[in-house]
């Protein structure tokens, strides 16, 4: 299971911009 936290400051630079940190530990960068 994945958890997704919200990066504020990104979000104003390119809108919705999350991190999501999976059960391996790895870092997912996405905007939508």
């Amino acid at each position: 299971m994945s958890y997704e936290v919200s990066v504020p400051g990104a979000q104003k630079i390119a809108g919705n911009f999350h991190i999501v940190v999976d059960k391996t530990g790895a870092f997912l960068y996405y905007v939508c």
